[in-house]
């Protein structure tokens, strides 16, 4: 088999109408990402994770100083780049535009394995129109633009499989897909079936095609992923994260949450998009389905790769309980694959000029709903500016180093907050978030009303905006009780629909 390195070398030579166009996929995409950067409104999963990167930044751990759902790596990451950045909310755009790079590395590593799937030049050739028909949903860009550990974690992932395409993989690269794996999963794991699927069929395939190479396979892509874990392990011991505390506070509340959603939710939400816009998604996946059914054959060739995504954006589709777009990006994302071998063997029966003209009338549909997206649905960045301006303004009434009670879309995110908790979402079905964390040893003081308010009393916030959909009955029922009982010391602001406590000059300052 055609090594990816082999193939990236050659186009480096000489650049083949193949990288010419992944060229110019990539180059459409980052002008996408970036515009989306700007028009795209502000996701609450973003401000989570901005807000817990300046925590970090600020010496916070998680779990242990302030709330958090997911694993801290990312967090990490940026807390360098959030300290070079100047403390003003549009910042979170900057780190959107920075975190645009995973988005195009992860576009980068799908269109490598997807060329590597088939032998032949022409299919290559259209599984890039097939990448490009998927990675242009909207869906797929409003997800991609968005500040997120998500495609840096695929990206990680695709990589990996990379080194891992080859039938005889050397143990050096064998290695380094380990480390990769490992460290995507850490990053995230909405992607874990993935990794699974991926690496059974490449267990069965080195089972089938030379036994005795896959022991030795295993145990250097095992060494490599140890070798991760190791260094993850160390880093979080360095930085004071509790590891007890961790997989508590990330897994086992996932799984309870996980639990509060109806079986098949992503799949109907995917259902609903396809619904709202059928001559735009029905024929991507008619005709995905329709190559994977005629390539059913191919796990013993080079579209085995491509089997394996299809089977997943299959699964994951039903298996997923969140109906969510950063879940089902990943379908979408995915199904280039399925969509790849439509074209691979359509290409045999149909006119080269009726598959470019079925290519260019879904990428223009791909377009027209992008920029329908811009104008109707986020009125081409205003609702972003707002968002902006709303934050700009209560990072001016919670002076600095003084902390804020509040969730999105009112915090200010530069600012410590009052109490352990500052955000969880609702469930939308029983039971609910707050009733989960109280369920759990490790916080059920922390998440109950006597709770609550001993630590509103022991940090008494400068700004105070509480948003039902982001908290529970017993926290807003504690703020109120603080409230009524220091009115005093608080001026009431009103404006817009916003309901606003800010704490006066004169009070009492903070224990």
């Amino acid at each position: 088999m055609t090594s990816t390195r082999a193939v990236l070398q050659r186009d480096l030579r000489r650049p083949s109408l193949e990288a010419l166009l992944l060229g110019l996929i990539l180059l459409t995409a980052a002008a996408c990402l970036f515009a989306a950067t700007r028009w795209l409104r502000i996701n609450y999963d973003e401000y989570a994770n901005v807000h817990a990167t300046w925590l970090v930044a600020q010496g916070g751990r998680p779990y242990t100083d302030f709330q958090a759902m997911h694993t801290p790596f990312f967090w990490y990451l940026f807390a360098p780049v959030l300290s070079f950045l100047p403390q003003a909310f549009a910042s979170i755009l900057t780190l959107r535009a920075v975190n645009a790079a995973a988005s195009l590395a992860l576009i980068l590593a799908i269109a490598l394995l997807l060329t590597q799937a088939f032998t032949e030049r022409e299919s290559r050739l259209w599984s890039l129109a097939a990448l490009a028909i998927m990675v242009f949903q909207v869906p797929a860009v409003a997800t991609l633009a968005q500040f997120r550990a998500d495609h840096l974690s695929a990206a990680l992932l695709f990589f990996g499989m990379i080194l891992l395409e080859d039938d005889a993989p050397s143990a050096r690269r064998a290695a380094a897909a380990g480390v990769l794996l490992a460290v995507s999963l850490a990053l995230g794991q909405k992607l874990i079936l993935l990794e699974a699927l991926f690496i059974a069929a490449l267990a069965a395939r080195q089972w089938t095609l030379r036994r005795r190479g896959l022991p030795r396979l295993a145990a250097a892509v095992g060494a490599g992923a140890a070798a991760a874990l190791a260094a993850m392990i160390v880093f979080c011991l360095a930085a004071g994260i509790d590891l007890a505390l961790m997989p508590r506070a990330v897994f086992a509340l996932q799984y309870r949450l996980l639990s509060g959603y109806p079986r098949f939710g992503l799949l109907f939400f995917l259902w609903d998009q396809i619904l709202q816009a059928p001559l735009k998604l029905l024929p991507p996946l008619a005709f995905g389905l329709w190559g994977l059914w005629r390539s059913r054959d191919g796990f013993f060739d080079r579209r085995w790769i491509a089997l394996v995504f299809g089977a997943f954006a299959l699964t994951q589709a039903a298996w997923v309980r969140f109906p969510f777009d950063q879940y089902g990006d990943a379908v979408y994302l995915c199904w280039a694959f399925p969509l790849a071998l439509f074209f691979d063997q359509a290409r045999r029966v149909c006119l080269r000029g009726e598959l470019l003209a079925l290519t260019l009338a879904l990428l223009a549909a791909d377009f027209v709903g992008l920029n329908a997206a811009a104008r109707d649905d986020c009125r081409f960045g205003v609702e972003t500016h707002l968002q902006i301006a709303l934050g700009d303004a209560m990072l001016k009434l919670a002076p600095a180093g003084q902390p804020v009670s509040a969730q999105p879309y009112c915090h200010p995110l530069l600012r410590r907050d009052s109490t352990f908790f500052w955000i969880y979402g609702a469930s939308y079905s029983h039971p609910d978030m707050e009733e989960i964390l109280r369920s759990m040893p490790e916080f059920a003081r922390d998440f109950s009303y006597d709770g609550y308010l001993a630590q509103l009393e022991a940090r008494p916030p400068s700004l105070v905006a509480t948003n039902p959909m982001f908290a529970g009955p017993d926290y807003l029922r504690a703020v109120r009780g603080f409230l009524a009982a220091h009115a005093a010391d608080y001026a009431e602001l009103r404006s817009g629909g916003l309901h606003i406590f800010v704490r006066r000059a004169a009070a009492p300052a903070a224990r």
